[in-house]
């Protein structure tokens, strides 16, 4: 796919990667039987509380919010149920996770459904109610973009904490998932070095949404309205990255440092929302250098571009190039021209 901008050359690539925190399968689950048992948590995911989860071991330093509902027969969406933990926050207390600063017990004979979210401080207004379970209400992407908002599966209907040998913990099952769209970029270039060279100083995402409201029930986001339109910047580096024929990311040697964007789909985005790259470029001749301060843009909703889907990690592969000078001989023919007739 070539796209041209300000009569120079990008190609962009968007690679689309699935993030699944649910790889841990538990085969083998036994609930632990003990009297006066206190309620701990197993959870599932992986790296740090406020950046990006790698991976499925959820870090010891992060925090979760955990909602907990009683119930004498079976809950599911729209059955009444009588509060029991409500938004507490759940932290490491070596051996197990527990809310903080309180004990709670399994009930005898009832249940309790688990409704859980990382991290406790989300950026939005956390709530609970037994028709949709939880909504994070204007939940909004601040500037940094390195929030790793996640909702964990919904546990019905528990009687005990949960012993498995494939989890590090005991207690109520808590796998999270990414509710929102990672998002990064590479960049490499095609022109000969020995020629030309370009550094990129910024790559930006421009005019996108970053407020909405997540419903658990129906596992979505509802864009704000009036929409709120900000922009990100990805990278931003006076030193800057010199472009070579083998990708780059612009995250460094770190995955956490992608951003963490509100989804939404290419229509939802309008033509205004775009990727923007600033780069210098000098150029080789035959007399000095020429510098130049560039700046292309292209459009996020263009047609093989994908929708910013929960729980994607997409990388944009941009390659910039630029335009040859070529030549396009011609010969302009002769114009004839006749004399009067000549007697000799």
């Amino acid at each position: 796919m070539l796209i041209r901008v300000c009569m120079k050359k990008m190609i962009l690539l968007a690679a689309i990667a699935s993030i699944t925190l649910a790889s841990c399968v538990k085969n083998e689950m036994e609930v632990v039987d003990n009297d006066d048992q206190e309620i701990t948590f197993q959870t599932v995911t992986g790296n740090t509380g406020r950046a990006a989860i790698i991976g499925s071991n959820y870090p010891v330093d992060a925090s979760f919010g955990t909602w907990a509902r009683y119930t004498s027969g079976d809950w599911n969406y729209g059955v009444l149920s009588q509060e029991y933990i409500t938004n507490k926050k759940v932290t490491f207390q070596t051996p197990n996770w527990k809310v903080d600063g309180l004990i709670y017990y399994w009930p005898k004979n009832g249940k309790l459904s688990f409704f859980s979210y990382s991290p406790f401080e989300a950026n939005g207004g956390m709530d609970y109610n037994d028709a949709s379970g939880i909504i994070a209400t204007n939940y909004t992407v601040l500037d940094a973009a390195d929030e790793d908002f996640m909702i964990a599966d919904v546990m019905k209907n528990q009687t005990g904490n949960v012993d498995t040998d494939e989890v590090l913990y005991d207690g109520v099952k808590t796998v999270f998932r990414h509710k929102l769209t990672k998002i990064g970029f590479s960049l490499k270039t095609d022109i000969e070095s020995a020629r030309a060279t370009i550094v990129v100083k910024k790559v930006e995402i421009m005019g996108v949404n970053n407020k909405g409201t997540y419903v658990q029930k129906d596992d979505r986001w509802t864009l704000a309205s009036p929409a709120s339109i900000v922009d990100y910047t990805a990278y931003d580096n006076s030193t800057g990255i010199t472009l070579t024929d083998s990708y780059q990311n612009t995250n460094g040697s770190e995955e956490k440092k992608d951003l963490m964007l509100l989804p939404q789909t290419k229509s939802q985005m309008g033509d205004d929302a775009l990727i923007k790259i600033s780069y210098t470029l000098t150029l080789k001749n035959d007399g000095s250098d020429v510098v130049e301060n560039v700046v292309v843009t292209t459009k996020l909703n263009g047609t093989s571009f994908p929708d910013w889907s929960m729980n994607k990690h997409i990388t944009y592969q941009i390659t910039i190039g630029l335009d040859e000078v070529l030549w396009d001989p011609n010969v302009n023919d002769w114009d004839s021209e006749s004399t009067p007739g000549i007697t000799i």
